[in-house]
C-alpha cells in the first residue's frame, strides 16, 4: 500500500494579509485550543464584523477543529473585503482540498499562483489536487516547479515520487524518495515507499533496511510491519516474520490478511496447530 501525499505538511497560512501584522493570540486560549479560539474570534466579530484579522484567524481555528464548511464561509467573507490576498485564496483551496472538492481547490491554487508565482507551497498543493483529478502529468509539472522554487523541499520531492510511482515510473520515484530522505532523514513515509520499490525490484535487504527505519520513526504504523514481515519471509527469516505479522495483528485484529500471512509462515515453520488457528480466524473475519 503506497503512502500517498502528506497533506498535513502543507499548512494553512497565518494571518499576514497585505502587510498587516499578525494579531495577538486569542486571549485566555492556549496556542492549540482552537475551540476556545473560535469562541474568542466570534465575540470579536460580533463587535466588528469587518475585522478581517479575526475573520481570517477564525477560519484557521475552524479548520483546525474540522469545521471546514465554516472555514470556507469565513474565507469567502474575508475575500469579499480583500479579494487579492493570495494566502487567503490558498487557504480556501486547502479547505476545498480537505473536502475532496479538487476542481475548486485547483481553481483557488491557480488564482493564488497568479498573485504570487514564487510560493512553492501553492504549486505543491495544486499538484496534489491535480493528481486526485487524474492529471498526473500536470501534477508532475507543479511538483517540479515547486522544487525549482525551493530545491530543499523534501515534501515536493516526496510528492513527485508518489505520482511517478502511480505512473509506474519506479526509477524516477526511487530517485525522488531518496532525495527527500537526503533533505529529511526522518521522513518515514519516504522510507516506506522506497522499501516498496526495492521489494518490487528484488532487493529485499534494501527494503528491509528502509522498513526498519520507517518503524523506528513511526512505530505505530501497522503497514510497516506487514511490509517488513513479507520481506523477512522472502529472506527466510521466519521467526522475525511471525513477530512482524503478530505486531500487525495487534494493530489490526479485524484484518484477515494478517492472520492468513502468519498462517503461511507458521506452516513453513511446522507449527501446524498455530497455522490452523490463524486460517480459521482469517476465514471467520472474511465472512
Amino acid at each position: 500500500m503506497l503512502k500517498l501525499y502528506i497533506s498535513l505538511l502543507i499548512l494553512l497560512l497565518p494571518f499576514t494579509a497585505f502587510g498587516q501584522e499578525a494579531i495577538e493570540p486569542a486571549e485566555g486560549c492556549g496556542d492549540e485550543d482552537y475551540a476556545c479560539q473560535v469562541e474568542y474570534y466570534t465575540e470579536l466579530l460580533k463587535l466588528n464584523p469587518m475585522d478581517t484579522g479575526s475573520r481570517f484567524d477564525r477560519a484557521y481555528a475552524y479548520s483546525e477543529v474540522g469545521r471546514h464548511a465554516d472555514a470556507i464561509k469565513d474565507l469567502n467573507k474575508y475575500l469579499k473585503i480583500l479579494p487579492y490576498d493570495a494566502d487567503a485564496i490558498y487557504n480556501r483551496g486547502m479547505e476545498y482540498q480537505s473536502a475532496g472538492q479538487h476542481k475548486k481547490a485547483v481553481a483557488d491554487f491557480t488564482r493564488a499562483i497568479r498573485l504570487n508565482p514564487s510560493d512553492d507551497e501553492f504549486y505543491t498543493a495544486r499538484a496534489l489536487s491535480r493528481d486526485e483529478l487524474g492529471q498526473k502529468a500536470r501534477s508532475i509539472e507543479d511538483n517540479t516547479r515547486a522544487i525549482e522554487l525551493n530545491p530543499s523541499s523534501a515534501l515536493a520531492h516526496y510528492n513527485r515520487g508518489v505520482v511517478y510511482g502511480e505512473m509506474g515510473e519506479n526509477d524516477l520515484a526511487l530517485s525522488d524518495y531518496s532525495r527527500s530522505l537526503d533533505l529529511d532523514p526522518e521522513y518515514a513515509d519516504a522510507y516506506f515507499n522506497r522499501a516498496l520499490i526495492y521489494d518490487g525490484k528484488g532487493e529485499p535487504e534494501k527494503a528491509l533496511s528502509d522498513y526498519t527505519e520507517a518503524a523506528r520513526i513511526t512505530p505505530e504504523d501497522p503497514d510497516i510491519y506487514y511490509g517488513r514481515g513479507g520481506v523477512y519471509e522472502t529472506l527466510g527469516k521466519l521467526s522475525e516474520a511471525v513477530a512482524d505479522f503478530s505486531k500487525y495483528i495487534e494493530f489490526k485484529p479485524d484484518d484477515p490478511d494478517g492472520y492468513s500471512r502468519r498462517a503461511d509462515i507458521y506452516e513453513a515453520l511446522g507449527n501446524l496447530p498455530a497455522a490452523k488457528a490463524d486460517r480459521e480466524k482469517a476465514e471467520e473475519l472474511s465472512q
